[in-house]
C-alpha cells in the first residue's frame, strides 16, 4: 500500500503521542495504559487460580443441596444429562428423567431438615449415608416445575460433570460434586475471559466476582454461577466494542467508526444466554444494541433493532414450549391472572412493595447471605464490601479514562450521557421485570417481592460499567496530566492485590461460616 506524504506525517505524529513521555515526570495515556493493561493480565491468571482453588475446596465444604434451589439445578442438570434437553410432562409440571439414586440423596432426612433451622446440623452418620448411596441404572420421572423455565444452556457445565463422574464412580455424592467442579471451571474460564478481554475494566469485574455470594454459587449446581459469570464477559465485551478495535491519534476522526464483528456476535449472544437463563434479563439485549447506535447508527441501526427482537423471539418461544407442559409451582392462594389486574389497577402498589424489598433485603443479600438464604456472613465481610466498593468505582473509573486512544462514539456531551442514561434505564428495567416475574407468583395482597439478591448481582458489572463509561471519553484524560505515573501505576497494583486478597477473604469466611453452619454443634 501507498502512503502519502500526508498519511505517513499523521501516523508519524500519532506514534509520537502514544509513545512520548513528558519531561516533567507526568503520565501519558500510552505508558500508563500499557502498565495497567500489563498487571491485569498478570491478575487474570492470578483471579483464575483464586477462582478454581477456592472454589473447588467450597464445593467439597457445602453439604448436599444446601444452596438456593440447588435440588432442582442438580435435578434438571441431570435430566439433560440423561438426554432430556427439553422438559416433558411429569405430575403436571415440567420435568424429566433421571436415575433413582439421585432422589435416593435428595430423600435423607439432613437435607430437607437443615435449612431454616440454624440448630440442626450434618452429623457423620448422615454424611456415610450420602457417600455410600450409588447409582441404580433405573430412570424415574421428577418434575422440575420453575426451573424448567430455563434454557439447558445453563445446565451444560454441570451435565458435563455428571457424565465425566459417570466414568469414574457410581457414588451419587461425587456426581454431585463433579457437577459443582465442572459449574465452578466454567465460570472461572468466563471470568478470565473478560479479564483478557477488556484489562482497564479489572478492578469492575473482579470485584464483582469477589463478592461473596458470587463465589458462593461458583461452588454449587446452580445455574446462578454461569449467569453471573456471563455478565461479567458482557460488561467486557460491550466495553471492548464500545472503545473501537484500535488507537488512534488525538485529531483523528473517522468519517464511518466500524465495530468488530466477532464482537458483536459475542455480546449478542451473551445476552441471549443470559435470557435464556433467566427471561426477565431480556432488556439485557439493548446493552449492546445501544453500543452500536452509539457508534454508528446510520449503519447498525437495523442491527440493533432486529438481534434484541430475535431474543425476545426465541425466549418467548421456549417460555410458550415449557408453559405448555406444566404452569410453574404456584404457592397457596396464588393466582398470576387476578394479580396482573390488580397491578394494572393500581401499579403503585407492586412499586412500594418492590422499593421496600429492594431497600431493606436485597442489598446485603447481594453481598454475604449465603446457604437457604438464611445463612449471614460475619458483619465485617459487609463492612469491607461497603467500603471497597468506592475504591474500586474510583480504581475503574482511573482506569478508564488513561486509556491510550480516542473513542469517536463517545464523542460529545450527548454520547456520554447517552450511554450513563441508557445502561441505567435499561438495568432498572430488567430488575423491575425481575421483580414483576416473582410478584404474579405471590399470594394477592403481599407487601413485599419475593425475589433474592443472587437475581441482581449479574446487574452490578453492567449499570456501574455503563455509568462509568464517559471517562472513556477523550477530554477526561487531560486531568491525568497532574498525577504522577509511578504513583498511578503503584496505585492500581495496589488495588489490583488488594482485590484478590479480598476474594481469598471472602472464600475464607464462606468456609469458615459453612462449617460453623452445617457441622459444629
Amino acid at each position: 500500500m501507498i502512503v502519502g506524504q500526508g498519511d505517513a506525517k499523521s501516523l508519524s505524529v500519532g506514534r509520537d503521542v502514544n509513545m512520548a513521555r513528558r519531561s516533567d515526570g507526568g503520565v501519558t495515556g500510552a505508558s500508563l495504559g500499557a502498565a495497567l493493561c500489563s498487571d491485569t493480565r498478570w491478575i487474570a491468571f492470578a483471579c483464575l487460580a483464586i477462582m478454581f482453588c477456592g472454589g473447588l475446596i467450597t464445593c467439597v465444604v457445602l453439604p448436599p443441596f444446601q444452596s438456593w434451589d440447588e435440588l432442582q439445578h442438580f435435578l434438571r442438570a441431570a435430566q439433560i444429562a440423561t438426554g432430556t434437553f427439553f422438559p416433558v410432562q411429569v405430575e403436571d409440571y415440567p420435568g424429566g428423567m433421571v436415575d433413582q439414586g439421585y432422589v435416593k440423596l435428595e430423600q435423607l432426612a439432613a437435607v430437607n431438615s437443615v435449612p431454616f433451622h440454624y440448630e440442626r446440623k450434618f452429623d457423620q452418620a448422615t454424611l456415610q449415608q450420602a457417600a455410600t448411596l450409588r447409582l441404580e441404572n433405573a430412570l424415574v420421572p421428577v418434575p422440575t416445575p420453575n426451573v424448567g423455565y430455563y434454557f439447558p444452556t445453563g445446565y451444560l457445565p454441570q451435565a458435563l460433570g455428571l457424565r465425566v463422574a459417570a466414568l469414574f464412580t457410581d457414588r451419587v455424592l461425587f456426581h454431585l460434586i463433579a457437577a459443582r467442579m465442572m459449574n465452578c471451571a466454567v465460570a472461572c474460564a468466563l471470568v478470565f475471559l473478560a479479564l483478557w478481554i477488556f484489562p482497564p475494566a479489572s478492578p469492575l469485574l473482579i470485584a464483582v466476582a469477589a463478592l461473596p455470594v458470587s463465589l458462593f454459587l461458583l461452588s454449587s449446581a446452580s445455574q446462578d454461577a454461569s449467569l453471573i459469570a456471563l455478565s461479567i464477559l458482557l460488561v467486557a465485551l460491550c466495553l471492548k466494542l464500545l472503545i473501537g478495535p484500535a488507537a488512534l491519534p488525538h485529531f483523528d476522526k473517522p468519517a464511518a467508526p466500524t465495530a468488530d464483528g466477532r464482537l458483536i456476535a459475542g455480546s449478542f449472544g451473551v445476552t441471549l444466554l443470559l435470557a435464556l437463563g433467566r427471561p426477565s434479563y431480556l432488556p439485557l439485549g439493548l446493552v449492546p444494541a445501544l453500543v452500536l447506535c452509539l457508534i454508528n447508527w446510520r449503519r447498525y441501526w437495523l442491527l440493533a433493532i432486529a438481534s434484541p427482537l430475535a431474543i425476545a423471539v426465541v425466549v418467548s418461544l421456549h417460555v410458550a414450549y415449557v408453559h405448555r407442559i406444566g404452569p410453574p409451582l404456584l404457592p397457596a392462594g396464588a393466582d398470576p391472572a387476578k394479580q396482573l389486574r390488580s397491578v394494572f389497577a393500581d401499579p403503585a402498589v407492586f412499586l412500594q412493595a418492590f422499593w421496600n424489598t429492594m431497600r431493606t433485603r436485597i442489598p446485603n443479600e447481594m453481598i454475604g447471605i449465603i446457604g437457604w438464604g438464611e445463612t449471614p456472613l460475619p458483619p465485617r465481610v459487609f463492612s469491607i464490601a461497603h467500603y471497597s466498593a468506592l475504591v474500586v468505582i474510583a480504581a475503574t473509573a482511573v482506569s478508564f479514562a488513561s486509556l491510550p486512544r480516542q473513542v469517536p462514539a463517545l464523542t460529545g456531551v450527548l454520547a456520554e450521557v447517552s450511554i450513563a442514561a441508557g445502561t441505567a434505564i435499561i438495568v432498572v428495567g430488567a430488575c423491575v421485570l425481575t421483580g414483576f416475574a416473582i410478584y404474579l407468583e405471590q399470594p394477592l395482597g403481599e407487601t413485599s417481592v419475593l425475589v433474592v439478591g443472587r437475581y441482581f448481582v449479574p446487574f452490578i458489572g453492567i449499570s456501574v460499567g455503563g455509568l462509568l463509561c464517559p471517562f472513556l471519553a477523550d477530554p477526561l484524560r487531560r486531568y491525568l496530566r497532574w498525577f504522577d505515573e509511578r504513583w498511578l501505576t503503584g496505585a492500581a497494583r495496589a488495588i489490583s492485590v488488594m482485590l484478590l486478597g479480598i476474594m481469598i477473604a471472602s472464600f475464607v469466611a464462606i468456609n469458615v461460616t459453612l462449617i460453623d453452619r452445617y457441622y459444629l454443634n
